[in-house]
């Protein structure tokens, strides 16, 4: 399964394009760097996650922080693999996957 995810992002004056720190972000978690990942989100983000997950519907920065490093507590290792990226005005719409290995060593896909 794959997931979608809105971005709102309102920083004003980053040199980067909104697909690009959307790219960063995710390289950023894949290797652990939560504080370079954290920096690149605005306060007021709007991050939705469909599905009917605890962490579903819509998130706020608090809580995606949380969520992300709730993964990496819960995983020896997490990936996202980006499929798609798509940018309309002030928002992105992701499509990825995760890939990752319970600490239990069972392989997790989604």
């Amino acid at each position: 399964r794959k997931f979608g995810t809105r971005w709102v992002q309102r920083r004003q004056g980053l040199k980067m394009d909104q697909k690009s720190i959307i790219r960063t972000y995710f390289s950023c978690i894949n290797k652990k760097e939560n504080d370079k990942a954290f920096a690149l989100l605005s306060e007021d983000l709007e991050w939705w996650i469909i599905g009917k997950t605890p962490v579903s519907g819509v998130n706020d920065k608090r809580k995606i922080q949380l969520g992300f490093k709730m993964l990496q507590r819960r995983f020896s290792s997490f990936e996202f693999i980006l499929h798609e990226l798509t940018e309309e005005e002030d928002r992105v719409s992701v499509t990825a996957e995760s890939r990752a290995k319970h600490n239990n060593g069972r392989d997790y896909n989604n």
